[in-house]
């Protein structure tokens, strides 16, 4: 599945519903200054609880009011969220920008 087709699957409304459930119960990392791309791995290896049902990670992007808000969504099999964590930063560093790309999906394998 490229990253396309798993923005795609996000929109679905049966997705988003299951989505916002994950979002309302994230862990939240509070709100930093800078986040680089070796935070977010970190936090999706060492802070997503230890769960067998993880297969893949992602990290999405959004606009926030104190700068961006950065989640890492802990994935299943079937790219569904089942855990997470949510990140505001004034900053992302270049690397993270770099993998996001144009798009506000990355997906950790």
């Amino acid at each position: 599945m490229n990253i396309n087709e798993v923005w795609k699957a996000l929109t679905d409304k049966t997705v988003k519903d299951t989505l916002h459930g994950v979002l309302a119960a994230l862990g939240d990392l509070g709100v930093r200054d800078e986040f680089t791309y070796a935070d977010a791995v970190k936090a999706l290896v060492n802070r997503l609880p230890k769960d067998s049902k993880i297969v893949k990670g992602a990290i999405l992007r959004k606009a926030h009011a104190k700068g961006i808000a950065v989640f890492l969504l802990g994935l299943d099999a079937k790219d569904k969220p089942i855990h997470g964590l949510k990140v505001v930063t004034r900053n992302i560093d270049a690397e993270l920008e770099d993998s996001f790309g144009s798009t506000d999906l990355i997906l950790v394998e």
